[in-house]
């Protein structure tokens, strides 16, 4: 983990800053959010479980964040600031990552984030089987102050918590995942209060089209009863 994929990742931001004008084709026009989060690389970089460089890249956590934020920094010269968001976990243990100071860790990375001015960041809450530390304080309590602009937090939320969560102002918005993978219809079942199809774990993360294209929507749902 961390080891010696720095460059590589680099030369991909030289290769879309170079080429930002294919790149930015229609099919391509959605903003991006960089994926900082469940143990991918750049959550490699971050944490100081997984990462044990002795470059500019490992060591201090400003080093650390180095990756990261040189990717957002790339990103964002091409989409702008306004249209890119980071998704992070600051508790997360998934792929065997972890930190030994995660908030400390997660305040400076905030903090530079808030300097590229990007429109958002996504938080992953700690719950139960999820590769968190589940003993852990929930992210957005901690690091909030250091974040004053749009946070979309997600992490196992029903209807009525992420009502709760969006009303208190823990959080601008709510992301669902499996409940989205399960229910292609998920904002109308949502509106209605309808029932929820149940999500199949076994066909998670690989496998055919079961699991993923045969989710009965909400109508053919209530004729199959």
């Amino acid at each position: 983990m961390a080891g010696s994929n720095a460059d590589s990742c680099l030369n991909i931001c030289r290769f879309i800053q170079k080429n930002h004008a294919s790149i930015s084709a229609p099919i391509l026009r959605p903003p991006p959010e960089l994926h900082g989060a469940n143990g991918y690389l750049l959550e490699q970089f971050l944490h100081d479980r997984s990462n044990k460089r002795t470059d500019i890249y490992g060591g201090s956590i400003e080093n650390r964040a180095r990756l990261l934020l040189d990717v957002t920094k790339a990103v964002v010269e091409i989409w702008g600031s306004d249209r890119v968001g980071v998704r992070l976990s600051p508790f997360g243990t998934y792929n065997d990552v972890g930190d030994s100071d995660p908030v400390r860790l997660y305040r400076h990375v905030l903090s530079r984030l808030m300097e590229l001015d990007i429109a958002y960041v996504s938080l992953i809450e700690a719950r139960p089987g999820a590769g968190m530390e589940i003993d852990a304080p929930q992210a957005v309590d901690q690091l909030r102050p250091f974040w004053p602009k749009a946070v979309i937090l997600a992490g196992g939320f029903t209807r009525q918590s992420a009502e709760e969560t969006i009303r208190s102002g823990r959080a601008d918005a709510v992301a669902f995942g499996r409940q989205f993978i399960a229910n292609p219809d998920l904002p109308l079942r949502l509106k209605l209060g309808a029932p929820l199809n149940s999500h199949d774990r076994s066909t998670f993360y690989g496998g055919g089209a079961a699991g993923y294209v045969d989710y009965p929507e909400l109508e053919a749902a209530h004729a199959a009863e």
